[in-house]
């Protein structure tokens, strides 16, 4: 198993690095659950080793031999295979082996990875005197899984400042809220092009710390960029 961050599948012609949110969707009861996982190792030829999945905290069993399908990002590309669990054990945490692929589908999106916005949020941003402010409602005009483009009536903050912004998605049909810690990296003032009024522009970079905030957001960027290709 590798431990490091380089990238490990180039048998298999597609991406994929340590730490990389994948799509697992297990099929139960005549249900497909569509879950999150992190890869955290991959030895080639034999099984692929992710975090084991849970829904709101709550840890989801998973059967050895069950079938599953498996989606990540790659690039421009959705990539997609099935497999097996051919292992799960909870010692010294719960994790599963997964059987490495035969085969790899892909779906190029002819577009970035930065998905047109629309998604409504909430910031907070502290004062002067360091307490912080009431949320104020923004709204972003593209999302990535490492940053946004916020549009707001205010300049929340300068350069280097970090505000933190908070939004409910819908992933899979269910409601999630988001808990995103960002800095701003940019601002500029200028006129909307849909709407023709001058708003502030501000270009943030996500600094996510929880990993169940980092699976919402990739499964949200996801099933975004999944809708493109329909």
């Amino acid at each position: 198993m590798r431990k490091n961050n380089k990238k490990v599948a180039k048998e298999l012609e597609f991406d994929i690095n340590i730490g990389d949110i994948l799509q697992f969707q297990l099929k139960q009861q005549d249900e497909v659950q569509k879950l999150y996982i992190k890869l955290i190792g991959y030895l080639p030829g034999h099984s692929m080793v992710a975090t084991a999945p849970r829904h709101d905290g709550v840890l989801i069993k998973v059967k050895e031999g069950a079938p599953v399908t498996v989606r990540l990002l790659s690039g421009n590309n959705v990539l997609g295979f099935d497999s097996t669990v051919i292992a799960t054990t909870g010692t010294p945490y719960p994790y599963l082996h997964i059987g490495c692929p035969m085969s790899v589908g892909k779906i190029v999106i002819r577009q970035a990875q930065r998905i047109d916005g629309g998604l409504i949020m909430s910031v907070q941003i502290e004062n002067i005197k360091g307490k912080t402010c009431k949320p104020l409602p923004v709204k972003t005009t593209d999302i990535s899984t490492s940053g946004a483009l916020i549009e707001s009536s205010i300049e929340l903050g300068h350069a280097g400042e970090l505000i933190t912004l908070k939004a409910r998605v819908n992933i899979s049909g269910i409601n999630e809220y988001l808990t995103i810690p960002a800095i701003i990296r940019n601002v500029r003032y200028e006129r909307s092009k849909t709407s023709g009024r001058n708003y502030y522009y501000h270009g943030v970079e996500f600094q996510i710390l929880e990993q169940h905030d980092s699976m919402l957001l990739h499964g949200f960027v996801y099933e975004q960029m999944m809708a493109l290709t329909l």
